[in-house]
């Protein structure tokens, strides 16, 4: 029943800040300024709006601040008092959480799969002296009370405030499952819920603005990235298998920038020799992959601290279906191409036109077609380029065969596709979620991956036909070198073999052979 009642009069108060907002004279009138000073603003607001819609949140906070300020002068503070009385509703006792920086302490705690009122209640009850600060303060209460209101009427509703937290992934099933996925963890939030079917449609149509062709009955469902660049995924309409059954996710790739530096000191993710051998690795031009099991577990940040150690005279090409990386904002002073996979350019096309832009590095921010798996060992083959990109899994010994399996067509030409990869991959990288401290990542393992090289004018018959029995039980063209490995029970990492001299002389066509000489000798003091 409150729930309904702060439904109502959130919408009563937005007639109100929108009566003024959206009419210019009004606007000039309430806040004394010339019609040109509110014309102009009202114009320059109108757009800030838009990107606060699409979840920028130094757009959304200019909203909350302008809304705010409205209702200081129309809204009684007598009316705001039933707003805050309890019993508080679900959406409520979130936003008091997530304004007391609690939700990462609560989703951590949590051994359910659901967060549920109980334990928000107690949270707050925990941290009663912050919370009847932050209650007793008229500001705060008329911003919190502008900010679900922008959410309700313009953003994403219960869902607006949750974008900006240290979660990976928020969906929706129905208008009363809401979850999110936090450390691979999918957790229910346990009473919230959409005020209505029409509602959470309302906020799909929202989310998925950008998106062209748009989300309409001949197009029930369909991925489009936000301005903030998170990548929304909705369905509906006969996509799913009911009216009430409308599906939303945002995948939230709040990607700060992080260096190797900080995940070597901070995080703990690699050590001082694994620091080096990937600084040497980007400085000559090596090529590597990123791998993991997990959804969230860093790929993306790890390749983006990767691209940072590029040196800045050589040009990347970035092929990508989403613009995840976003390494043109983190790195303006680098040469830097991006191109982003759309329904007018294909990867293919995106690749014809890296061939002809002078890359010396090609990325491919997340693979998981054919088209991304080749573009990547064409670059490496015919370019001679440095290739770089992120996969999903298991294991860091599986990262050829999944790389193998989207190139084949056929079984024949399994051991065609392994001899590319042999040939233009020098590093599998492979990061895992440490067993006993789950807010830590480090790097498992890093192998090399080497032709097999064979030398056959000299031997006898004999030692062929060995060779041949050798093969059949190791049909592999390639093999892989664990460099490193991590050992969670000494917790720290283990140096095992070094780099091979076929690496040193790769990497010595671009940086200092006494240097890349010295990395290897060194590796296992």
């Amino acid at each position: 029943m409150k729930d309904k009642w702060m439904r109502s009069f959130l919408s009563t108060c937005y007639c109100t800040v929108s009566s003024i907002l959206e009419e210019p004279q009004k606007y000039a009138q309430a806040f004394k300024l010339s019609k040109e000073t509110a014309r102009s603003k009202w114009q320059s607001w109108q757009k800030t709006r838009e990107e606060a819609m699409q979840g920028l949140l130094q757009s959304k906070n200019h909203m909350v601040l302008l809304y705010a300020s409205v209702l200081a002068r129309e809204l009684k503070d007598e009316a705001m008092e039933e707003f805050f009385m309890p019993p508080h509703s679900y959406w409520l006792l979130l936003e008091l959480v997530l304004d007391l920086g609690g939700l990462e302490e609560l989703l951590r705690q949590c051994e359910s799969a659901a967060l549920r009122r109980e334990d928000l209640e107690d949270f707050l009850v925990d941290e009663k002296a912050r919370l009847d600060a932050n209650l007793g303060d008229l500001t705060y209460r008329r911003r919190l009370l502008a900010r679900m209101i922008f959410a309700q009427e313009n953003g994403q509703d219960v869902l607006d405030s949750l974008q900006y937290q240290n979660i990976d992934e928020m969906g929706v099933l129905r208008s009363d499952y809401i979850y999110i996925v936090f450390q691979g963890r999918k957790i229910r939030l346990e009473g919230l819920s959409f005020a209505s079917n029409t509602a959470l449609y309302r906020v799909q149509k929202k989310a998925a603005g950008r998106a062209r062709p748009q989300y309409d009955y001949n197009r029930p469902a369909l991925s489009v990235d936000k301005i903030s660049g998170s990548r929304v995924t909705v369905a509906g309409y006969l996509a799913t298998p009911g009216p009430g059954d409308l599906y939303f996710n945002e995948r939230l790739f709040n990607l700060k920038k992080v260096t190797l530096e900080t995940l070597r000191d901070k995080y703990g993710t690699i050590d001082q020799k694994i620091y080096r051998l990937l600084c040497q690795n980007q400085r000559g031009r090596g090529s590597f992959l990123v791998t993991g099991s997990e959804m969230g577990i860093g790929k993306t940040t790890f390749l983006s601290a990767l691209i940072e150690k590029i040196p800045n005279y050589w040009g990347i090409g970035i092929l990508d279906t989403e613009n995840e990386l976003r390494v043109q904002e983190h790195y303006p002073e680098k040469n830097i191409l991006a191109v982003i996979e759309n329904p007018h350019l294909s990867i293919e096309e995106g690749f014809r036109y890296m061939l002809k832009t002078s890359r010396d590095v090609l990325v491919v921010g997340e693979i998981t077609c054919r088209e991304e798996m080749e573009s990547l060992v064409r670059g490496a083959i015919r370019l001679n380029a440095g290739i770089g990109g992120t996969l999903h899994a298991a294991k860091a010994s599986l990262a050829i065969r999944c790389c193998a399996n989207l190139l084949k067509e056929s079984e024949r030409q399994s051991r065609m596709a392994e001899e590319n990869l042999a040939d233009s991959l020098d590093l599998i990288i492979h990061l895992a979620r440490h067993p006993y401290e789950s807010r830590r990542i480090v790097v498992e393992e890093i192998v090399e991956v080497r032709r097999k090289e064979l030398h056959l004018e000299h031997l006898s018959l004999e030692e062929l036909r060995r060779l041949e029995i050798i093969r059949r039980l190791d049909p592999k063209p390639y093999e892989l070198r664990v460099l490193a490995r991590y050992d969670y029970e000494q917790n720290g990492f283990v140096h095992l073999e070094p780099p091979s001299d076929t690496y040193i002389d790769k990497l010595s066509r671009y940086v200092s052979r006494r240097r890349c000489e010295k990395l290897a000798s060194e590796w296992r003091d």
